[in-house]
């Protein structure tokens, strides 16, 4: 009776880890397949009106721009095994936009037939999570290097528009130096990179991807767009309190505009500066935190 009633208890635990597998790989596996035909396949059907992304004016790229150096970095050894490295990779940002202006991620590396892209994986506002190390090790066992990068610490969390923008300006110039370490440590790597992001991490790597053309593809999971409508309408328990300090003196609509008006770090004014056929998005159409428009 002791034997089968154990036997169970396996076959039980065996039948939650497959159900697990099951959804991880079925989450997973389309990025991962989506980022393997990227960067083998040159093209794929697309919308038959959609031509080539708009070329990047100048003064936008002057916008974002930042000092090319060599980037020193304190690195410290996380997991070493047959399979791939982790490493903890920090430096000091070239620009301090924000109180912290330290640059930190997690930098997986194959140690074997060495792919020579890397995929940059942007977090959730929450920071990184079992999500991001999730999708970084199923890449990683897959011959993908990884680089999951940590959002960056500021004391004052305001829904300040001229906070935000700065906010998002650091974000798109750290990720940017986190290409250029990679590059130096690896020549091979200089035009061979993907993104993925998520919630925030997908704004931040909507952005990147419209500013760098070192991005050749990019995943983006329900990411959001405009940055007025996003700050405005989202049901975040943290974004409506942060909301409703402005609401004391100015009206939604009033404070919708202050936003879209300078906040001009949107991912629907770098969007047309994305190749659409490198790009896979996955929208929530039922996300009881930002509304679908």
């Amino acid at each position: 009776m002791k034997k089968e009633k154990i036997n169970k208890i396996k076959k039980k635990k065996s039948l939650k880890k497959n159900i697990k597998r099951i959804l991880f790989s079925s989450l997973i596996g389309i990025p991962l397949s989506y980022f393997g035909y990227c960067f083998c396949t040159p093209q794929f059907d697309c919308d038959p009106n959609y031509k080539v992304p708009l070329k990047r004016p100048q003064e936008f790229l002057d916008k974002y721009s930042y000092q090319k150096r060599n980037i020193e970095a304190k690195v410290q050894e996380q997991v070493e095994n047959n399979r791939f490295n982790i490493k903890k990779v920090s430096f000091t940002s070239s620009c301090s936009y924000l109180d912290d202006n330290r640059v930190t991620f997690d930098y997986y590396t194959i140690n074997k037939d060495n792919n020579k892209s890397t995929i940059l994986i942007c977090p959730i506002s929450e920071g990184v999570t079992p999500i991001e190390k999730l999708f970084a090790n199923y890449l990683a066992l897959n011959k993908f290097n990884c680089a999951i990068i940590h959002n960056q610490k500021y004391k004052n969390q305001s829904n300040d528009p001229q906070e935000i923008e700065r906010f998002l300006k650091q974000s798109i110039v750290d990720n940017r130096e986190v290409m250029d370490y990679i590059s130096q440590q690896s020549p091979s790597h200089t035009q061979s990179f993907g993104i993925l992001g998520i919630s925030l991490g997908a704004i931040k790597a909507t952005l990147t991807s419209g500013i760098d053309s070192r991005i050749k593809c990019c995943v983006l999971i329900m990411g959001g767009g405009s940055m007025a409508d996003v700050m405005s309408y989202s049901n975040e328990p943290g974004e409506i309190k942060r909301r409703k300090k402005f609401l004391e003196y100015c009206s939604l609509q009033e404070y919708h505009d202050s936003i879209m008006n300078n906040v001009l770090s949107d991912p629907l004014i770098v969007a047309p500066y994305i190749d659409a056929t490198n790009t896979l998005m996955y929208v929530a159409q039922s996300d009881s935190t930002v509304p679908y428009f």
